[in-house]
């Protein structure tokens, strides 16, 4: 679905709510592999210190921090996709001002509230 804007400006709205779904089911994904490793590195931590095994105890410290790793880029990007939403959402009603669309306006308005929910909830 396209929008054409009074002849200023294209905008493919339904490439852009999917490009928002499979990035934060990538997010989910990775957040949650992240947990996972950052659980099954703790374990080994605590195998390895409970049993004087230095090398699982290592491993798994590594492991625990590879997860808490992936679980910040994850939350990172998240935030970066809320950043990129907000200014869009500004743009879209900002150029929804100037061409007196209202229904411009309001998907703008909507947009930049997604995008700061989408920051907080982070």
């Amino acid at each position: 679905y396209q929008r054409r804007v009074r002849g200023l400006l294209t905008v493919d709205f339904l490439s852009t709510i999917k490009s928002i779904k499979m990035t934060t089911g990538h997010n989910i994904k990775e957040r949650m592999g992240g947990m996972k490793d950052e659980a099954v590195g703790s374990i080994k931590e605590t195998v390895g210190h409970m049993t004087h095994n230095h090398v699982r105890e290592e491993a798994g410290r590594q492991q625990k921090l590879i997860g808490e790793t992936r679980q910040e880029v994850a939350k990172a990007h998240e935030n970066i996709k809320g950043a990129e939403e907000r200014a869009f959402g500004r743009a879209e009603h900002g150029v929804g001002v100037v061409t007196a669309d209202n229904h411009l306006k309001m998907d703008g308005k909507a947009t930049e509230i997604k995008g700061a929910a989408r920051q907080h909830l982070n």
